[in-house]
């Protein structure tokens, strides 16, 4: 059974690109010219913008390369940690840890983006967000470590860990009244024990 129009179609583009695959940009324009000229078709010309010229001996398949501006990819996820800072709030050295853990690993540009965090992370983006860096650094991780936020992954890296992603996915910012339960608990236990001191005489 003969090949249908479109399928001897794709053949043939096939040939033409396997032939064509090997040699450079220079040899392919020859190539398609001496063939388009056999065959009595003519070359169609690549469009160039007004008053530019050709140079450097570039061909029109460089040229026509050149002038086509391809748009970096979008991740709507990529946000500055000065902006992050901004919206969580952290209200301490660990918090800001943990905020920079989590912004390495979800929220960075593609070139930043990583699981773990190190010390010299821990420099470089407090200073970016504008948050006060810790007298000694190298003391940070460890204790954001100790507080349940992060984990460690070997040689002085770190990782966040679920209670970590969790704090500053649900609980930043902190609430204004957040310590106020507490402070009412410690109030009502002070009241209690007075008035059974005072019962008691």
């Amino acid at each position: 059974m003969a090949d249908s129009p479109i399928e001897q179609e794709l053949k043939a583009i096939k040939t033409i690109t396997d032939a064509l695959e090997p040699l450079n940009a220079d040899s392919r324009m020859r190539a398609l010219r001496y063939a388009m000229e056999h065959l009595g078709l003519s070359m169609p010309e690549v469009a160039q913008p007004s008053g530019a010229s050709r140079s450097h001996g570039k061909t029109d398949v460089e040229l026509h390369e050149s002038n086509t501006v391809i748009p970096p990819p979008q991740d709507e996820h990529v946000i500055d940690i000065r902006t992050l800072e901004q919206q969580k709030q952290p209200n301490s050295a660990i918090e800001m840890a943990t905020l920079v853990a989590y912004y390495l690993k979800h929220q960075a540009a593609a070139e930043e983006r990583k699981d773990e965090i190190t010390t010299a992370d821990v420099e470089k983006y407090f200073v970016q967000a504008g948050f006060p860096l810790p007298t000694q650094t190298k003391f940070t991780l460890p204790n954001t470590k100790n507080a349940g936020y992060l984990e460690t992954a070997g040689h002085g890296k770190y990782k966040l860990n679920s209670v970590g992603h969790n704090l500053v996915v649900h609980n930043m910012p902190r609430k204004a009244d957040s310590g106020t339960p507490k402070v009412h608990a410690k109030k009502a236990k002070k009241k209690k024990a007075a008035t059974k001191r005072k019962n008691a005489t």
